[in-house]
């Protein structure tokens, strides 16, 4: 099963086909690869695509974690994708239009089936379920529960919109409840919630306040769709200095208060309540993983 600890501020986002776009994607510091078979690849040009990505990911010298997101179950793809993409470098798959759990214990017979077949590792292949359906975030506990695979739910917003016949909000107002929904699926279920990709890629600074409004809502990370917001997203998902200083202060505080008798402590006249304890140690947890 994929490590727990993994870190997914930045999911660098692919089309398969595009030997520049591989090339300076296997280069990047994102935190993880998606080579993309699915939306990312016109349609004359499926079978190549997955024929040259195999061929790519066969030579790679693993410096990321790679997952590949395979075409949707009804398009007849997806079978013929994932056995051509079963190999010891690729470390999971992303499955599109995911509507209930029975599609992902559907997906997860036939991973194991080719896990067997190729002499991997049972268990080897994660799968990231994009919610981007109505039916989906109506199920999506059920969803998140389904397997142990499971390394994350990612959200996918445009095609969520386009299920529900919404419209864009420029301040995601109708995208709040399927982001917040993801979220608690997610921490319920063990696993990491990564959001909707930012879609305005030279508006950096609009990318930034998206990352800041998503760490918010708990996301540990999001899909990124262009080499510039990689740096938005890793620094934006990671502890910031001053918070590093903040949880180190609220800690060190509780630990005199322990050690004078008292079970109450307070951090600039606020109350340290349990959670915010918690929190200050997750805080510092992470950036234990992210800066080794």
């Amino acid at each position: 099963m994929m490590d727990k600890n993994i870190l997914l501020r930045s999911l660098f986002f692919v089309p398969a086909h595009v030997d520049r776009f591989f090339d300076n994607a296997v280069k990047s510091e994102a935190d993880a690869l998606i080579f993309d078979l699915e939306d990312g690849v016109p349609i004359d040009k499926k079978q190549s695509a997955r024929e040259s990505l195999r061929e790519k990911v066969s030579k790679l010298k693993k410096s990321h974690p790679v997952f590949v997101r395979l075409n949707a179950k009804e398009t007849g793809l997806l079978e013929e994708d994932a056995r051509a993409m079963a190999l010891p470098a690729v470390d999971g798959f992303v499955l599109p239009k995911i509507r209930t759990a029975d599609d992902i214990k559907s997906f997860e017979s036939l991973l194991a089936g080719l896990e067997e077949q190729g002499g991997l590792t049972k268990g080897k292949f994660a799968c990231f379920p994009l919610i981007e359906t109505a039916e989906a975030v109506l199920n999506i506990l059920d969803i998140a529960r389904a397997s142990k695979r499971i390394g994350g739910l990612i959200f996918g917003h445009e095609d969520y919109l386009l299920d529900i016949q919404g419209e864009h909000a420029p301040d995601n107002r109708n995208l709040l409840v399927p982001r917040s929904l993801i979220v608690m699926a997610a921490r319920a279920a063990g696993c990491s919630p990564i959001d909707t990709p930012y879609l305005d890629i030279k508006n950096l600074e609009g990318c930034a306040k998206h990352v800041e409004e998503s760490r918010e809502l708990g996301f540990d990370g999001m899909l990124v769709l262009h080499p510039g917001q990689i740096k938005v997203a890793n620094e934006g998902y990671s502890p910031s200095a001053e918070e590093i200083a903040q949880a180190e202060k609220i800690i060190r505080i509780n630990e005199d208060a322990q050690k004078n008798d008292r079970n109450i402590a307070f951090a600039e006249g606020k109350f340290v309540a349990p959670p915010i304890l918690k929190q200050a140690q997750f805080l510092l947890e992470r950036a234990k993983r992210i800066n080794g």
